[in-house]
């Protein structure tokens, strides 16, 4: 008996081990992807990390003028930060994006029609773990991860709109985009 409960004890220490150096080896990449965004961004605008989401990369402006988000009451008039948001996930392969793709579509369709504004949020808040499934779909991948890349409110100005561009010309090269 003292012998199975050595074997599971020791078992287990080497998976958390392994599990520890998995997720540092994560970290390490993500650190790198972060620092390699941070480095090749136009002046006033910087990348960072949530402590809340810690799989995410905020790729963030200076405060300018911004296109209110179709999907909240944003007002007409909106100054703020512009922000790309990255969320790194376990990779995808290209030939499985088309299933996930499909599924999504489906699940799209059966989602009830929105009556009103004034019923939007209890639209979404019934729809919660649908609107999640399709906001998690990935939409660019390298050899170790996928990526979901989106921005909610584009900036409004001409100036601010090309150095958006480029920002998305860039994570264009650092990462493939999944085939349309």
């Amino acid at each position: 008996m003292k012998i199975i409960i050595r074997t599971v004890v020791i078992l287990l220490a080497l998976s958390a081990a392994v599990m520890a150096q998995n997720y540092k080896i994560k970290k390490d990449d993500f650190n790198k992807t972060l620092k390699q965004i941070n480095d090749s961004l136009p002046v006033s605008w910087l990348a960072k990390t949530d402590t809340s989401y810690p799989d995410e990369i905020i790729i963030q402006s200076s405060v300018i003028d911004l296109e209110p988000d179709i999907t909240s009451n944003d007002p007409p008039q909106l100054k703020g930060q512009c922000e790309i948001f990255i969320r790194i996930e376990p990779r995808i392969s290209p030939d499985t994006i088309d299933i996930i793709r499909k599924r999504n579509k489906e699940l799209k369709e059966k989602l009830p029609p929105q009556i009103s504004k004034d019923n939007l949020g209890n639209w979404y808040t019934q729809n919660n773990k649908t609107l999640k499934i399709l906001d998690a779909e990935p939409t660019h991948y390298d050899n170790n991860y996928s990526y979901r890349i989106k921005c909610r409110r584009l900036p409004k100005n001409e100036n601010d709109m090309i150095k958006y561009h480029q920002i998305m010309a860039l994570l264009n090269r650092f990462f493939k985009n999944y085939h349309d």
